[in-house]
């Protein structure tokens, strides 16, 4: 009796042991297409990437420049000079009251709250939540529709 129960664990631990190993296998399979599928869809955006490039070469390089850019830039810069050395602050003549460092302190955050900004991705996610259309973002945040598309599609993963 003793050694039948002994073989019929066995044989349990071996079907255990081979569904196991097949259920690992399947599990590799399916991280090898994902990983394959992202690396296609990657290459194909690329490849959209560089079509778009090379489409906005081809108008920037159908689209004459003015003759006289070169010297309009050097004008532009001269007048910056001269209205800059014209607005140059001047030292005020009465000391300022000095802040204590709570005031310093709360100045600063101010000015970190400011400058908080949203980043290109950031945006193009929350117009993608709003259910705005990826033409739609590309259009309102003018940049390429591939480029909008990868960063969903890319945040989805």
């Amino acid at each position: 009796m003793t050694s039948l129960l002994l073989i019929v664990s066995f044989l349990l631990h071996a079907i255990l042991l081979i569904a196991i190993y097949q259920l690992y296998q399947q599990l590799q399979q399916i991280k090898q297409t994902n990983e394959n599928e992202l690396h296609q869809m990657i290459q194909q955006f690329i490849a959209e990437i560089k079509e778009e490039n090379k489409h906005l070469q081809a108008q920037l390089t159908a689209q004459s420049a003015p003759p006289n850019v070169h010297e309009h830039h050097q004008v532009k810069d001269e007048s910056i000079v001269t209205s800059y050395s014209k607005a140059a602050p001047t030292l005020p003549t009465q000391k300022a009251k000095p802040m204590n460092h709570v005031d310093s302190i709360i100045e600063l955050t101010d000015k970190k709250c400011e400058q908080t900004e949203v980043s290109f991705e950031g945006k193009v996610l929350q117009m993608y939540h709003q259910g705005f259309d990826v033409d739609q973002i590309a259009k309102q945040l003018e940049n390429g529709r591939t480029e909008v598309d990868l960063i969903i599609k890319l945040q989805s993963y």
